[in-house]
């Protein structure tokens, strides 16, 4: 993601309707259109999804409406995808390894026929997995 993206994006961001860029070529930040847009939207929060791995079972209904509505209205959208950041002192997986540590926990809670407690723990992970 773009460094300081939010900052940075609401000093020359303005609202306007989709409708504004017909035709148009939109670039997309990706890590911020998948937070934003649809892993932080209640109707796709699924709670276990970082205990089962992949994405939740809504995910791909959400992107699939986005993707026909720029279809319908003839935006070619380009999503950009950020590297690691080498210049970034904090260590690039550790949301990775907090997520783990989270999962690894709600395991030991479900282990321990916690399964209610076992449930909310994996919910506060946000960390899934993809298999393509």
């Amino acid at each position: 993601m773009i460094r300081d993206f939010q900052t940075w994006n609401n000093t020359i961001g303005e609202a306007s309707q989709l409708e504004d860029l017909r035709g148009l070529r939109v670039g997309i930040e990706a890590a911020h259109y998948l937070d934003h847009r649809l892993l932080n939207r209640k109707s796709i929060s699924e709670p276990l999804v970082p205990a089962l791995g992949g994405l939740p079972l809504g995910f791909w209904v959400h992107v699939e409406e986005d993707l026909n509505k720029f279809a319908q209205l003839q935006i070619e959208p380009f999503f950009v995808f950020s590297g690691l950041d080498i210049a970034k002192q904090d260590d690039p997986f550790r949301s990775r390894q907090e997520g783990a540590a989270v999962n690894a926990n709600a395991w030991h809670l479900y282990d321990s026929h916690e399964a209610e407690k076992s449930v909310h723990r994996f919910g506060q992970s946000r960390r899934s997995t993809v298999h393509a």
